[in-house]
């Protein structure tokens, strides 16, 4: 969020479904002298149609906050694919968003490949980003995905 806000971003809104979580955004775009400037929203990805409905009180949406995410032409998500019930919820979310946004928009997700050993299959797997890259394909038409390698990225 402060990254899209120093980089001129005109509505940078990040959002949660949990209070505990909606607070630390907030205490973090503060630390991070962006506090007047991102708008720390209560989103719950498997509870929305399309846009969130207006909403009252501490990370409620005004409808100013409604006109400016209905401008937006990029939805960043970072580390939010780890829960298969969630991602599913995600990637929904996204294709009915993105095409409601116009040919423009794009979504960008980070995700960290988590490697575990799975029983199943006896081997090491990245099963919440496999479950991702189901869940585009389901999506194919209305979400075009593609994998960018971290080559380059310290790790």
């Amino acid at each position: 969020s402060a990254a899209a806000c120093l980089a001129g971003a005109r509505a940078v809104f990040c959002t949660d479904a949990h209070t505990a979580s909606l607070r630390n955004s907030a205490n973090n775009a503060d630390a991070n002298g962006v506090g007047g400037l991102v708008r720390v929203r209560r989103l719950d990805w498997s509870a929305v149609d399309v846009w969130p409905s207006p909403s009252e009180g501490e990370f409620g949406w005004s409808s100013s906050d409604l006109q400016a995410l209905r401008g937006a032409t990029v939805l960043l998500a970072a580390d939010c694919v780890y829960d298969d019930g969630m991602t599913s919820a995600l990637v929904a979310l996204m294709s009915r968003v993105l095409p409601a946004l116009g040919p423009s928009a794009v979504a960008f997700v980070s995700l960290e490949r988590r490697v575990n050993f799975c029983l199943e299959g006896m081997c090491a797997r990245a099963p919440a980003a496999e479950h991702f890259h189901r869940e585009l394909e389901a999506q194919r038409g209305l979400l075009v995905g593609s994998l960018v390698a971290p080559d380059g990225v310290p790790q």
